[in-house]
């Protein structure tokens, strides 16, 4: 499964890995699967314990845990779009900065040039 693999990947092979590329396709499927595994969390926390304060605290603990992985996850498609990954620091300014990422992070990929890494189109793979 194509999701799985690209979580796999990401946390796994590349947990802080800063360097190289990370195709689109590979980035949304790891951040779909990130988003339903944080559901899934919200959704069995709070049957087992119906505390929103538990929900937060179980759902915080998993994104604490996940923070290297997505932070590194964004830094190399920002490299796959040939942007350094200190773009990222744009979030820091409140509404547009995160809006200018997301536009950044769904942007196809520029293979021109070998500043990041060698240029790999993995959208059917």
């Amino acid at each position: 499964m194509r999701m799985v693999s690209a979580f796999k990947n990401v946390v796994m092979n590349n947990y802080a890995n800063f360097d190289g590329r990370l195709g689109r396709a590979e980035f949304w499927w790891f951040y779909l699967m990130d988003t339903l595994i944080a559901v899934a969390i919200a959704v069995v926390t709070a049957m087992i314990f119906q505390s929103a304060k538990a929900v937060y605290i179980a759902v915080g603990a998993y994104y604490v845990i996940l923070l290297l992985p997505m932070l590194s996850a964004e830094v190399r498609r920002l490299h796959d779009i040939g942007l350094s990954g200190w773009w990222l620091l744009v979030t820091l300014i409140p509404y547009l900065g995160g809006l200018m990422i997301l536009i950044f992070l769904v942007m196809p990929p520029k293979p021109t040039g070998e500043r990041f890494g060698s240029y790999t189109d993995n959208a059917d793979a």
